[in-house]
């Protein structure tokens, strides 16, 4: 029997949009494997097919999802540079235009995608959508939350007041996207992939991902202070920042040094050098040293905790019970029988307590 003939490429492309766009390619959990059931696929109907948005689950919104978070990390690193050292400031056109056109870009895909009902999304493979929120309701609900905050982070003001006296400072107004980090790096099927494959080459499961986060929020504390700092020196032209642009002139070379001052506010350095290479040596050994002892003062402190844990869940017991029968103000007759009952119980020891 001869095989099927191939359906007309027509229907392919719409089987390919809609699995893309309109099917839910990952679980609510976030596996990266498909779905058991796959999505039914298309027959070519007569008339206009009705658009109820783009499922949240798909396969693009997880690609743009993973796309614009990663976008977001580098604004976070690239908008301090650029509004704080003279040398950069003249790149903040060009990287406003790129934010507000990604930014515009999201906005119209959060437009156009539907909200699921959480109250039935976590029926995986449900074929039907009448549990799910209306296109037109979750726009709504957008347009009542989130739109505000959107269209101000997506609006290019340092082109739009480019008259004014430092305008790239209003690229800070672009950050406001970053309270979307968490919901990103969580609900992200792409990043749990990716920290799912580490954690377990690692061994370490999921403290890798706590790691991760703390290191990366003490690597951008340390950035932004050191930024904040030049540009604290540039709005008010202080000594610090005249003799710093006299002596260094490169960008490397004045962000060396501001890194080496960020991280001698937060860790006491007291050998500060004139070069850039043993601005970078001595920054990266106070960091070192900083996370060496961290780690040595929480390794003994899990150490000493896990000494004695049967001696610590005894002792907290009888604490619970000698709380318990001060407030019940019991005699210490009956209280040294209640003692010498639970420490019989849980040690064998017919030794009274005395109060």
């Amino acid at each position: 029997m001869p095989p099927p003939p191939p359906p007309p490429l027509k229907i392919r492309i719409v089987n390919a949009v809609k699995n893309s766009f309109f099917a839910p390619k990952y679980t609510v959990s976030g596996s990266i494997e498909r779905l058991s059931s796959s999505p039914s696929q298309a027959k070519e109907v007569l008339g206009t097919p009705t658009f109820r948005g783009m499922h949240p689950r798909s396969a693009f919104r997880a690609y743009w999802d993973y796309i614009f978070s990663n976008f977001l990390l580098v604004l976070i690193w690239l908008v301090p540079l650029v509004t704080s050292f003279p040398d950069l400031v003249y790149y903040h056109s060009n990287i406003s235009r790129v934010t507000t056109v990604v930014f515009c870009f999201d906005i119209l895909l959060r437009l156009v995608t539907f909200a699921e009902d959480k109250n039935t999304r976590h029926r995986e493979n449900r074929t039907d959508r009448a549990g799910d929120v209306s296109l037109a309701e979750s726009q709504l609900q957008y347009l009542k939350t989130n739109l505000l905050f959107d269209v101000l982070a997506a609006l290019p003001l340092d082109l739009i007041v480019g008259n004014l006296s430092m305008p790239e400072l209003f690229l800070y107004l672009r950050l406001v996207q970053t309270r979307r980090l968490p919901e990103l790096l969580q609900g992200s099927p792409l990043w749990r992939g990716i920290m799912f494959r580490v954690g377990t080459v690692s061994g370490l499961g999921k403290s890798l991902m706590n790691i991760f986060v703390l290191a990366g929020m003490l690597l951008a504390f340390i950035h932004f202070q050191a930024c904040t700092i030049f540009l604290a020196g540039r709005v008010s032209g202080s000594f610090y920042f005249e003799e710093t642009i006299s002596l260094f002139s490169t960008v490397g070379d004045q962000y060396s040094i501001a890194l080496l001052t960020a991280i001698g506010n937060l860790f006491q350095v007291n050998y500060r050098p004139n070069d850039a290479a043993g601005q970078w040596m001595v920054s990266l050994f106070s960091l070192s040293g900083a996370v060496l002892y961290a780690t040595t003062v929480g390794t003994i402190s899990s150490f000493s905790f896990g000494l004695d844990a049967s001696g610590r869940l005894y002792k907290q017991k009888l604490d619970e019970v000698h709380e318990y029968l001060r407030y019940k103000d019991v005699s210490a007759d009956v209280a040294n029988k209640v003692f010498q009952y639970y420490r019989i119980k849980y040690r064998g020891n017919g030794a009274r307590w005395w109060l």
